[in-house]
């Protein structure tokens, strides 16, 4: 094992219901979106101890996620993935993550239209 061991997480697909968009339609229901999340973090701890506690729970966070994701109207889907990436860097062992959010149906032309910050 590494001393400073790095570990990335994906979560990938993630589908939540979320009022976001321009339109006045789009702030009276929620639409679906899907999250696509990466991070990497100090994991030395996490993987020396094999305990949950030391490790960046990513089932806790995507519960963070969703709730928060569920509390808010988002214009913009950059403002979203912004405050998503927000959440993920809580964790002070967070080095570096990103954020893609698709909204499926956005665009007539387009199967979805993402944004990616990071």
């Amino acid at each position: 094992m590494k001393k400073n061991q790095i570990a990335t997480v994906h979560i990938r697909d993630m589908a939540v219901s979320a009022l976001v968009g321009v339109y006045s339609h789009e702030r009276k229901k929620p639409q679906r979106v899907v999250l696509n999340i990466s991070f990497s973090y100090k994991a030395s701890k996490a993987v020396k101890s094999d305990d949950i506690k030391k490790a960046v729970d990513y089932h806790a966070l995507a519960d963070r996620i969703k709730r928060f994701l569920g509390k808010r109207h988002f214009i913009l889907l950059e403002t979203m993935a912004d405050q998503v990436l927000t959440v993920v860097k809580e964790d002070g062992r967070v080095v570096s993550a990103s954020v893609t959010i698709d909204k499926p149906g956005a665009l007539s032309l387009a199967r979805s239209v993402s944004v990616t910050v990071s």
